[in-house]
């Protein structure tokens, strides 16, 4: 029920808000308004008060303000009424009653992000989450918890704006670090490394290696038939949620928990949609800080001196697993990877994390190298050769078409907590300039991203329909009231953007025709009007069916849940 509250809540005041600014406008400019609908179709309720009939209609996917003559512009309307028309009015009159829609639609997005800031907006703060042992990072002496206050001598407060200036730099970064000790300063070299820009695109860019804001979650890899937690009945997807009644979040709650409980614990898990209660009995010789060494043909003998009691009894973090592979040629189906595998190591090295390995495969592909990677299958450990491939992927969460060199596979990840830090503004002057400075850099990124649609850099299946919009509506209302408002704002701004198109049908379409008109010195023709209409017609429906279409492909199997009020 939350999703679809949520999509008429937010439908329902973006319209208001663009149709308000036609109707204020037409209103100063003194042009008579018949109605005013939120919703089109069949009148649900509607009150008459003047000369404008005010309406909630029953289809709550657009709305309309119906100025007098509208349908008659042929020249039936009575002369001397045509002052109280829309096209009666000079161009430049005209224009800003056209235009007064998608302006206010930016003017909500700016009132909307006022309130966010008033309220508090949620940021990464710049606290380490996690240090990849072995890591650039962890060598300089970065540790889990420090609090980043300043890089190269600038104050950062966000985690974003920390990463902006890191990589800025170009071989070194200096950090201030708080910690308990106290405020220390350390100077850590700086290496390109693979990342999304603000337009979700793949880029390189000089990085810290070894550092997240989040803590690793206690989503659990398991394959080894002989290891405690496989016997118990765990598997591979499994998040930890409880040990012997404590609460567990993280991956390190979850090996404390391990250690400092009985020989048999008492494991509460999410599967999919399930809770599960399994015993886990820990009938186990490891000895803390034991290290472990694997010895395979082909691959020099390796040590993990991270080695840990969840490992002994069969945990690992399952973001090393393969859950997938993105395309059935891919490097790894032909190398004869398997769904289930553990990525143990590459050309020798342990791997950490599923980030580390991205880079050392992008580093490979780049370089035209091959890869030596070693695997555990059902206890057993395996070589493989590959060489990755610099391939086309359709990332369909965002749209984003990213070119980059893969091996091919998808792997188990669920991000764990992070510590948040809230941006709080009451300075009224501060407030404006911010919320006005958030406005504008969104309406930019819309416009890039709108472009590289055209462009073919951005795929078809970005666009979204009602679905969509209901979709990401109850998940942020879920979070909480300031990330719903957030994300009003942004489609706030979207829609105003998409209403500027120099479409037919649409506020830019009758841009187009006024401008045309202020060049020409008249009105165009009613034929080419009606002709242009048409096919402005006829893409807003193309454009609705594919919005429908991948709509139905993403959520398809939700449809129903979301009207009965389940939506996943």
């Amino acid at each position: 029920m939350i999703y679809t509250v949520a999509f008429i809540i937010l439908i329902g005041i973006l319209v208001f808000a663009h149709e308000l600014g036609h109707f204020l406008m037409g209103k100063l400019c003194k042009v008579r308004i018949e109605a005013f609908s939120i919703g089109f179709g069949k009148p649900l309720l509607h009150k008459k008060v003047g000369e404008t009939d005010y309406r909630i209609s029953a289809i709550p996917l657009g709305g309309y303000v119906k100025f007098f003559g509208d349908d008659e512009k042929d020249g039936k309307v009575d002369p001397e009424l045509k002052h109280l028309t829309l096209y009666g009015q000079s161009v430049p009159k005209k224009s800003l009653i056209v235009v007064a829609g998608p302006v206010f639609n930016f003017i909500l997005a700016g009132i909307l992000f006022a309130f966010v800031y008033f309220i508090g907006e949620p940021n990464l703060a710049t606290i380490i989450g996690y240090v990849e042992p072995g890591s650039t990072a962890d060598e300089s002496g970065i540790r889990e918890g420090d609090q980043v206050l300043a890089v190269n001598g600038q104050s950062v407060d966000t985690w974003n704006e920390m990463d902006e200036k890191i990589s800025a730099g170009n071989q070194k970064v200096m950090l201030t670090i708080k910690r308990e000790e106290g405020i220390k300063g350390l100077t850590l070299p700086l290496t390109e490394e693979l990342s999304r820009n603000k337009y979700g695109e793949i880029i390189r860019k000089p990085q810290i290696f070894g550092i997240m804001p989040n803590k690793r979650s206690a989503l659990v890899g398991v394959n080894d038939p002989v290891s405690p937690a496989f016997k118990a009945g765990f598997k591979t997807g499994d998040l930890i949620t409880e040990v012997d009644g404590k609460k567990i979040e993280t991956w390190d709650e979850f090996e404390n928990a391990l250690i400092s409980g009985n020989k048999i614990s008492k494991i509460k898990i999410k599967r999919e949609k399930e809770e599960i209660e399994l015993i886990l009995s820990k009938d186990t010789n490891y000895k803390k800080g034991e290290t472990r060494v694997y010895i395979v043909v082909n691959i020099t003998t390796l040590s993990d001196s991270y080695y840990s009691y969840a490992n002994n009894l069969g945990f690992y973090p399952s973001e090393l697993f393969i859950s997938d592979f993105v395309k059935k040629d891919s490097p790894a189906v032909k190398a004869g990877m398997q769904i289930g595998d553990r990525m143990v190591a590459v050309n020798g090295k342990i791997l950490r994390t599923f980030q580390s390995l991205q880079q050392v495969v992008d580093k490979a592909g780049r370089n035209d190298e091959e890869l030596n990677i070693l695997l555990e299958r059902e206890g057993a450990l395996i070589t493989v050769k590959i060489s990755p491939k610099l391939q086309n992927i359709d990332q369909e969460n965002i749209g984003q078409k990213d070119k980059r060199f893969l091996l091919g596979v998808q792997t188990y990840y669920y991000m764990g907590p992070v510590v948040e830090k809230k941006i709080i503004i009451r300075n009224p002057i501060k407030l404006i300039w911010a919320s006005t400075v958030k406005t504008v850099t969104w309406i930019w990124i819309t416009l890039v991203g709108l472009i590289k649609l055209f462009t073919g850099a951005v795929s078809l299946k970005a666009i979204g329909g009602p679905l969509m919009i209901g979709k990401v509506a109850g998940d942020s209302l879920h979070l909480g009231i300031v990330y719903f408002l957030r994300i009003m704002a942004i489609i706030s701004i979207n829609l105003g953007i998409i209403n500027l198109f120099p479409i037919p049908v649409l506020d830019g379409g009758h841009l187009m025709f006024f401008g045309i008109e202020a060049v020409t010195g008249k009105p165009l023709k009613e034929k080419y009007i009606m002709i242009a209409q048409q096919v402005g017609f006829y893409l807003l429906i193309g454009l609705i069916v594919l919005s429908f279409y991948n709509d139905i492909l993403k959520y398809g199997s939700n449809i129903l849940g979301m009207f009965l009020g389940i939506f996943k």
